[in-house]
């Protein structure tokens, strides 16, 4: 689609509506259209050599390109598009749009064009201006030089005349910017200004209406008043305002439906009134003019809200605040000590929850090592029968007539070794039913593990369990707490015990204990079984309290399990083997780089 405007697109009035066919033809194409849009500045640049040379460059700009409709706003595009249309794309339908009834007469339009009329109106807006300002006597009408400009101002004076029986109307279109601004400065109280539009001034300069509006409006001594919406907002007071936006929904509406199939020829040239009483508060507030006295339905714009109005809120919210803030400060003074008492309550709370966890953790150690007693006094009576053995063996070869005295060396050197043995078994069980742990301490995991496999050793052989031992080569040290690894690495071995003890295992019964480095960071445990394997509705809460798979057991184990290895930095999780049992991992931070 081409878009022909006949002047400059920096036109507030032709942006505005160039914005409004732009939305409105995107609206009703989903699909998309493609625009061009061509300006051809006509204020600025006049006569025939101009429109050769515009119609030249645009044949061989689109030459290439597929036009499906040519959009013509205001009447000298739709005279350009007359002449050199065909040039440009021979055959595309046209629709315009900006002109009036009387513009478009007299014009013969082939049946490929149709368009929408604007309904200009300039009365209503003098006529508006007198009920506002009663005591006026003189209007002063104020626009350009530009054919455009003089075009509009010749059909307002004609509608105005009926007018001039009640006021003097004086037209001022040839003046230098600088004379007009000092001639509206200083104008007797009882007049208006009307302005209309001003593309040049009477020493030739272009300006934009928009800036030639403000700057009379500055300097004007009276109210000014407007025909188009795009100048409200400018410095003008208001006006029976024409809507150009209203006038590029309707032809981008008209567009739509030749685009969709309809011929020009069906489709009638339409006529739209688009105007609305429109005012700026902010002037009708500089030329004491009430909003009571405007027309039905007269839209304001630029309202600025009383101190009530913008901050009624803010006020009503500070004021709450005040009111609260009093009852708030004594029911402080009131809580503070409440508070006070509370948190007193909290911390004693808390103290007496770390202390029942304590001795949970340490019943549980009591609790594994009950469940040990049998095989830890199997452990217990071999070295103490071993040394009660050596110790009659010492005694027969002094009682001897010539006394071996090398055989009761050696007899007494077992009796030595055997109650190193039962002295070291000792040490260990009187460290893991310690209540009060040794704290944090440089631990080597793979000797706390073979700690662990001694203490075991008896309760293995009692559930006819082989114990494998698969740990990594040196030492795998960690920062923690001996003890309570070494219950962590015992409650899992003996679950393993326990697993591969149910009812249904078959096959050999075997728990491996391998470790190794995980990375350069963490040391991996692993404590493999041979077992029944964790149940499928058990998997995800194994490691939560009272959750057991055991027919006797509490649920506490593997709970504790996770919260030694978690205090530690570490992370503890389990899963079913392949090949049947399950395995248990456990991954501690390293002092050091471990890795091999």
């Amino acid at each position: 689609m081409l878009l022909l405007y006949d002047e400059n697109g920096d036109f507030s009035g032709l942006a505005n509506l160039d914005r409004s066919l732009k939305a409105s033809l995107a609206q009703g194409n989903p699909g998309g259209v493609d625009v061009y849009t061509e300006f051809m500045d006509l204020s600025r640049f006049r006569g025939r050599d101009h429109e050769r040379t515009l119609s030249e460059f645009y044949r061989r700009k689109y030459a290439g390109k597929r036009i499906d409709l040519m959009i013509g706003v205001m009447a000298p595009s739709l005279e350009f598009l007359l002449k050199h249309g065909r040039e440009i794309s021979p055959g595309t339908p046209i629709v315009f749009c900006g002109l009036d009834r009387r513009e478009l007469a007299g014009r013969d339009l082939p049946p490929h064009m149709t368009g929408v009329l604007v309904k200009r109106e300039f009365k209503p807006t003098l006529e508006t201006a007198l009920r506002l300002h009663p005591d006026t006597r003189r209007v002063v009408f104020v626009a350009g030089t530009s054919p455009f400009n003089l075009y509009w101002r010749d059909e307002a004076r004609r509608e105005l005349a009926e007018l001039e029986g009640r006021v003097s109307i004086t037209y001022l279109t040839d003046l230098p910017m600088e004379s007009l601004e000092a001639e509206v400065s200083r104008l007797p109280p009882d007049t208006i200004i009307l302005f209309l539009h001003l593309f040049r001034d009477g020493a030739g300069r272009t300006f934009t209406p928009n800036d030639a509006l403000s700057r009379i409006a500055q300097k004007a001594n009276v109210p000014v008043y407007v025909f188009f919406d795009q100048y409200v907002g400018g410095g003008a007071l208001g006006g029976f305002v024409y809507s150009v936006e209203a006038h590029g929904a309707a032809a981008a509406g008209i567009a739509t439906r030749i685009l969709n199939g309809e011929r020009p020829s069906d489709v009638p040239v339409a006529e739209t009134s688009s105007n609305v009483y429109m005012f700026d508060a902010r002037q009708l507030r500089r030329w004491d003019v009430g909003e009571a006295r405007l027309p039905p339905g007269a839209v304001v714009r630029f309202r600025e809200a009383s101190f009530w109005e913008r901050y009624r809120w803010h006020v009503t919210a500070a004021l709450a605040v005040i009111v609260a803030e009093a009852v708030l400060i004594f029911a402080l003074l009131v809580q503070r000590r409440r508070r006070g008492l509370a948190e007193a309550a909290q911390k004693e709370a808390q103290a007496e929850v770390r202390r029942k966890r304590a001795e949970l953790v340490h019943l549980s150690r009591v609790a594994v090592l009950g469940e040990l007693t049998a095989a830890l006094a199997h452990e217990i009576s071999q070295p103490l029968t071993a040394v009660a053995s050596d110790s009659s063996a010492a005694l027969r070869f002094l009682d001897a007539p010539d006394p071996d005295l090398r055989e009761v060396r050696d007899a007494l050197s077992d009796i030595g070794e055997n109650s190193e043995r039962a002295c070291e078994i000792i040490r260990r069980l009187r460290g893991m039913l310690k209540s009060a742990t040794p704290g944090v301490a440089d631990v080597d995991l793979n000797q706390v593990i073979r700690g662990v496999a001694r203490i075991v050793r008896g309760d293995a052989a009692a559930h006819g369990v082989a114990v494998h031992l698969d740990l990594s080569p040196g030492a795998l040290p960690v920062r923690g707490d001996g003890v309570e690894l070494q219950q962590v690495v015992l409650n899992l071995m003996l679950n393993g015990f326990g697993a591969m003890s149910e009812p249904g295992t078959e096959g050999p019964r075997r728990l491996v204990v391998r470790t190794e480095p995980a990375d350069r960071s963490y040391a991996l445990v692993e404590v493999r079984d041979s077992g029944t394997g964790i149940p499928v509705e058990k998997f995800e809460s194994i490691f939560e309290p009272f959750v057991t798979t055991k027919r006797d057991g509490l649920g506490m184990g593997l709970s504790i399990c996770r919260s030694i290895v978690e205090r530690h930095g570490g992370r503890i999780w389990a899963a079913n083997n392949s090949d049947g049992g399950a395995t248990f991992s456990v991954t501690l931070p390293v002092i050091r780089d471990c890795s091999r």
